[in-house]
């Protein structure tokens, strides 16, 4: 500081507080400590180093020191949902004419279980033949028709959906 300056600090109360910046670049100029194993300096070196290996030794499992895993933060817990196997997304199809749905829901098998093991050329000409054949007439059969293939379609999407909710959660 330059005598001007403290002719300065001389007018300052007991209450100012003077600010100035210095020089800290001499923190970051730290010699290194090597010594000579014969000389006196070195004897004092060598049993600092072997303090601090000793030190070093000791360090696990004392109580006097502090584990540098105690001194992180933890991490965030992961929630159940997170933890659960990837949900796979499904597109499934079917295509089927609504006579053969009301066909299949009100058709009773008289043929033993044996019968149903058929060709798949066999069903394909089944399935082309009852395409083709004529809706009831009468209003109050049609009305059932409607209602039983609703029902039917209902239980398909209901069968469908919870298929869905299962294998997402589950």
């Amino acid at each position: 500081m330059s005598n001007n300056s403290r002719e300065e600090d001389k007018n300052f109360d007991d209450q100012d507080i003077l600010l100035e910046e210095t020089d800290i670049i001499w923190l970051t100029d730290l010699q290194s400590v090597l010594a000579n194993a014969d000389t006196p300096d070195g004897a004092a070196v060598s049993e600092r180093n072997t303090k601090y290996l000793n030190l070093l030794e000791n360090k696990p499992g004392n109580d006097l020191y502090v584990s540098q895993g105690l001194n992180t933060f933890n991490n965030y817990m992961f929630s159940e949902g997170v933890q659960t196997e990837k949900i796979r997304k499904e597109a499934i199809e079917c295509s089927i004419s609504e006579y053969e749905v009301f066909e299949a829901y009100n058709e009773v098998p008289n043929e033993p279980p044996s019968s149903y093991l058929v060709d798949k050329t066999a069903v394909a000409l089944s399935k082309s033949q009852v395409v083709n054949k004529n809706l009831p007439n009468d209003p109050q059969e049609l009305e059932v028709y409607w209602d039983s293939i609703l029902s039917v379609i209902q239980i398909i999407l209901i069968s469908f959906v919870n298929r869905k909710i299962v294998s997402t959660y589950w």
